[in-house]
Parts: structure tokens; C-alpha cells; sequence
């Protein structure tokens, strides 16, 4: 689900900026698919079990 949501928020990213020089859209969805890939790491590594001695 979270893919799937980095996934639009990186399209919508290149929709808004479609009207701008592609090397601004390049930059822009670039960015917003590196914030997405760092928040899904993120929170995968959150979510992640934990055994009892920590490590």
C-alpha cells in the first residue's frame, strides 16, 4: 500500500509539473521518488520485529 502510494504521489508529481521544462519534471519526480523510497525504508525498518536481546 505504501508503494502503491509513492507510486502516485511520484506521478502526480510529473501531472503538476508537466507544463514546466522536462529537466524540472526529471528533478522534481526524481526527488519525490527518492523521499518515497526513504520513507517506505523508513518505516519498514520501524516496523520491523525486534528480538528480546535488542539486536
Amino acid at each position: 500500500m505504501l508503494m502503491l502510494g509513492g507510486a502516485l504521489l511520484t506521478g502526480a508529481t510529473g501531472y503538476f509539473t508537466r507544463t514546466g521544462p522536462t529537466a524540472v519534471q526529471f528533478l522534481a519526480m526524481g526527488v519525490v521518488g527518492l523521499l518515497c523510497i526513504f520513507g517506505l525504508a523508513y518505516f519498514d525498518h520501524r516496523t520491523e520485529p525486534r528480538d528480546e536481546n535488542g539486536s
